[in-house]
């Protein structure tokens, strides 16, 4: 087997380039820049913004600032680059077309699109009661305070009959969401699961590995979940899939 061409990813402050901040240090105004990636592969270039940064005034900055940020994304981009070029008939064939606009896609957050996915259907049903709160309720999927159990949360105590109008799969998928996010209690900042880290199978051998120190002997509760993300990133991949790319999960086992 030939060995996998290099990649190779460096990290830089791109002062040319707007929108530049100002931050406030020591009563001072300091410039702060965005921090952009450099990618070498297969002897092209490519450089984007990244995805998850802020404005730093230089590269220690980012480090102080940010541990682990930069490792993070690093590690999303070789996930990507080794994903895509897979999918290719040759290696040679891969030359990182698109992979800027598809980077924020891939680094999306499993738990960003469970929170896409839930969100709208806890909206319909709290539309259901045809109460006037209704309207007060805020369902924007940009505001990262107002997650699906605080709606669910809020909506039961609003409407007297939100749970007569839930319906029972809802009802199913939130529990799920629910131990979900136990499994990843504890994880740091930059430890998250991603788009990428599901479509290459990563992260589902993980939530296997991890859900049964948890939820010993409960398989299904495993798979309740693994066809909950599974829902949940369906769109995710179409949008990839616009890019020209046949994208292809890892195949589940058949049960014996």
């Amino acid at each position: 087997m030939d060995k996998p061409k290099k990649i190779t990813i460096r990290f830089f402050l791109h002062k040319n380039v707007q929108p530049e901040a100002v931050i406030l240090e020591n009563g001072k105004e300091t410039k702060a820049y965005p921090l952009y990636i450099y990618i070498t592969y297969n002897r092209k270039n490519m450089q984007f913004r990244s995805n998850y940064s802020m404005f730093y005034k230089d590269m220690k900055d980012v480090e102080n600032t940010d541990p682990g940020l930069m490792a993070f994304e690093e590690k999303l981009i070789t996930k990507i680059i080794r994903y895509e070029s897979s999918l290719m008939p040759q290696e040679e064939d891969y030359d990182m077309k698109g992979i800027k606009d598809k980077y924020t896609i891939y680094a999306t957050s499993i738990i960003t699109l469970l929170e896409k996915y839930l969100k709208p259907k806890v909206r319909q049903t709290v539309f259901k009661t045809n109460n006037e709160l209704m309207h007060v309720m805020n369902f924007e999927t940009g505001n990262s305070y107002n997650t699906v159990f605080r709606l669910y949360e809020a909506a039961g105590r609003l409407f007297d009959n939100f749970f007569d109008k839930l319906d029972k799969q809802l009802k199913e998928n939130i529990e799920t969401y629910k131990k979900f996010y136990q499994v990843l209690s504890g994880t740091g900042r930059y430890n998250f699961p991603t788009l990428i880290d599901w479509m290459d199978g990563s992260f589902k051998k993980e939530l296997k590995a991890i859900s049964e120190k948890l939820f010993k002997g409960k398989h299904e509760l495993q798979n309740t979940m693994i066809k909950l993300i599974d829902k949940a990133v369906e769109k995710s991949i179409y949008e990839l899939e616009k890019t020209g790319l046949k994208y292809k999960l890892p195949e589940k086992k058949k049960a014996k």
